[in-house]
């Protein structure tokens, strides 16, 4: 008996991490997105979220303000203080603007393994070493690690 209430726990505890609910402190909505990962609070109070290959954005009354379509899996989202989100997928950084137009994209050598956005620049990972890009997307350097590490 004790097995099958665990097992019937863990069953519902992954069904409901196939779930995220955004709510907005101070609100009186909810909304259920399925698969739904890292949120990022935008300046106006509002949410984006990571939904497969697009990122969804959501004004902080609730209501749907955009979508836009990454065409593969998004791995990470992050935004600047001006309102710009930065995605990440598989070799690629897109810079999308608060309305939800592509303002550029820049390719790694390989996989994004870490991403972070800081005053307009953005730091990228990848299996082989690091890169930087300023706010237009322009390679301020990069490092390779040595072959033998």
């Amino acid at each position: 008996m004790r097995k099958q209430v665990i097992i019937i726990a863990l069953a519902a505890l992954i069904l409901l991490s196939c779930f995220v609910i955004v709510s907005a402190a101070g609100t009186d909505w909810t909304l259920r997105l399925v698969g739904a990962k890292s949120p990022v609070l935008l300046p106006d109070g509002g949410v984006a979220v990571i939904t497969g290959s697009k990122v969804t954005t959501v004004n902080a009354d609730g209501s749907a303000r955009w979508s836009w379509d990454a065409g593969g899996q998004v791995k990470y989202l992050a935004i600047d203080a001006a309102g710009n989100l930065y995605a990440a997928l598989g070799r690629t950084v897109f810079k999308v603007s608060g309305t939800g137009k592509t303002l550029w994209k820049a390719d790694s050598y390989g996989d994004i393994y870490s991403f972070s956005v800081m005053e307009g620049r953005v730091l990228v990972g990848w299996a082989n070493g690091l890169f930087e890009l300023d706010d237009k997307g322009t390679l301020l350097w990069e490092y390779y690690m040595p072959e033998d590490c």
